[in-house]
């Protein structure tokens, strides 16, 4: 092998080793780049399911609170004074 196809040959074999190292960078960016989305997918998803925790907390909160109410207005009605007793007969 002559002196310039070596040198021709080191030029190509050098070449092609970047472009190995640029694929080789390129994929793992890639790959770290898939991790990264799936990972906002997953906190995503995470963060969906403590809202509907909240909400379902809030509602059951609310249910609780209008059970309390009616059981006390119950309570009321039933130990009224003889004042309110009176006065709502003569209405």
């Amino acid at each position: 092998m002559s002196s310039q196809e070596k040198f021709f040959d080191d030029q190509i074999e050098n070449l092609y080793k970047a472009m190995e190292e640029k694929e080789s960078e390129y994929e793992k960016r890639l790959q770290e780049e898939r991790a990264k989305s799936k990972r906002d997918e997953l906190i995503k998803a995470h963060e969906k399911k403590k809202m509907q925790l909240k909400r379902e907390y809030m509602e059951k909160e609310v249910e609780l609170e209008k059970e309390l109410d009616g059981a006390l207005t119950v309570l009321m009605e039933k130990n009224k004074p003889d004042t309110f007793k009176a006065s709502s007969y003569s209405s």
